[in-house]
């Protein structure tokens, strides 16, 4: 295999590993019981039906194939293996190898998946592999329908993380280390073996009789992680034992700290065209500036957003918390919007208004029912009563949020920019604001014909009255 030798190679220990896949073919020792109660405990009943598939990463080393031997026996015929050839080294071909062989003598479905994106400009190679693998097997998992994607990591993975994030004076989302779970994409990302030592994966490989291949990276000291587990590690236990158990218990006590951080979602907001879930001013306000970025951090993150540089988070921080009746700041294709106390998110296509336009219209097609493009993604869906005449011009037209109006099912007119402020549009959509009226019809006391429709607000009352039937699609609004 190219300098790449399994850790068993007789055909007795190859023999027992297969017999091993049958749950019921020895009585548990610790490890295995250790190692079988984190992957049940983390792939729910509910989830673990004979219909579930569920997907697991395989390198080929111990962690992973200790993993995915696991799940087999507490999930058999449900477990999909996704390997992922880097091609960052010679023998990435051996561990693709090695992996299709032990799949095919365990009777695990197995996909293979190669990585060949290019690395952006000063990227570290550890980076790049990192954030290539995650796409690819979110790809692979989902497309193989699976909704959770379970990886190897273990406690030694935890602590060697957290010491290296210390090394870089990290915040608490760094020495935070990594996560028990979260979405990668589609599917839920789960490490079910954080909570045990790599020499517990080590005693059920050795039981269960498995092979497995050796990184030889793994030995290259220039890699800090290597040192660490290699040297570091080592040392510090021999000084302070279990300190790789009680680090690990720090790393929990902060995940929860940093969870806390979060501003629980203050469900729908006023305006139905913000994104799902908002952010509380008054809460932001009381958390230290530290806290803040963290918080939104998250928040943007939930949304699948990237993270803002430093100078862009003061200014979103600045704007958000700042006195004031609203403010705003764009951030990728989309506005983060502050109106009282309500933080939210809006697409910027949905924040934009349409240009004046009008339309002559007949009589049957109106009654029958017409579609107007407003060319952003929008349509306005328009029907109008048996009892027009002949034809209508109708106008879109940007509003004056200082005309009076009353929406329907409202028992009183009063100014739009009142009922803005009811329905919690900010300042920002206000000013993009339109409506749709007919041209010569009766105008009102200052002189204007009334307005049928008003995006954000809905139809008018006196529409109503009338019979008009008017919905925008595609938006919210």
């Amino acid at each position: 295999m190219s300098g790449l030798q399994p850790t068993a190679n007789s055909k007795k220990s190859l023999a027992k590993s297969k017999r091993s896949l049958d749950p019921d073919s020895q009585e548990p020792s610790l490890a295995q019981g250790l190692i079988k109660g984190a992957v049940q405990a983390a792939w729910s009943r509910a989830e673990a039906n004979q219909a579930a598939k569920l997907a697991v990463a395989l390198s080929g080393g111990l962690d992973s194939i200790a993993l995915v031997h696991a799940c087999c026996q507490a999930f058999a015929g449900q477990v999909v293996a996704l390997h992922v050839n880097h091609h960052l080294q010679k023998a990435s071909t051996s561990f693709e190898a090695f992996c299709v062989s032990w799949c095919t003598a365990h009777g695990v479905p197995l996909t293979v998946l190669h990585l060949e994106a290019a690395r952006s400009k000063g990227e570290s190679i550890e980076a790049f592999a990192r954030r290539e693998r995650y796409h690819l097997l979110e790809q692979a998992a989902f497309a193989a329908g699976c909704t959770t994607l379970f990886t190897a990591h273990h406690q030694d993975d935890q602590v060697e993380t957290l010491l290296l994030a210390l090394a870089r004076g990290a915040d608490i989302g760094g020495i935070s280390s990594i996560a028990p779970s979260r979405m990668q994409g589609q599917v839920r990302l789960i490490r079910p073996l954080l909570g045990l030592r790599r020499s517990v994966l080590k005693t059920y490989a050795k039981e269960q009789g498995l092979q497995w291949i050796e990184d030889p990276t793994n030995t290259d000291q220039t890699f800090k992680r290597n040192a660490l587990r290699s040297e570091v590690l080592p040392a510090l236990e021999r000084i302070l034992p279990r300190f790789v158990e009680q680090a690990a218990r720090s790393v929990t006590r902060l995940q929860a700290r940093a969870q806390a951080a979060k501003v629980p979602s203050m469900g729908e907001a006023a305006n139905k065209n913000s994104l799902k879930g908002s952010l509380s001013r008054t809460q932001l306000l009381a958390a230290s500036t530290e806290t803040q970025a963290i918080m939104i951090r998250q928040w943007l993150a939930a949304h699948g957003l990237a993270m803002p540089s430093q100078s862009k988070m003061l200014e979103i921080t600045k704007q958000l918390t700042a006195d004031g009746a609203y403010g705003f700041v764009p951030h990728q294709g989309h506005v983060i919007r502050r109106y009282r106390d309500a933080i939210e998110l809006v697409r910027e296509s949905q924040s934009s208004g349409v240009e004046c336009q009008h339309k002559l219209f007949d009589m049957q097609s109106l009654q029958a029912g017409v579609r107007w493009p407003l060319g952003n993604a929008q349509t306005l869906v328009i029907q109008a009563p048996g009892s027009i005449g002949s034809e209508l011009a109708l106008e879109i037209a940007q509003i004056r949020l200082r005309e009076r109006w009353r929406p329907v099912q409202a028992r009183y007119s009063r100014q739009i920019r009142l009922w803005c402020q009811a329905g919690g549009i900010g300042a920002d959509v206000r000013s993009t604001m339109w409506g749709l009226r007919v041209l010569g019809a009766m105008p009102g006391s200052d002189g204007l014909a009334p307005w049928l429709f008003v995006s954000g607000l809905g139809l008018s009352a006196q529409a109503a009255d009338a019979g008009w039937k008017i919905a925008l699609e595609g938006s919210d609004l």
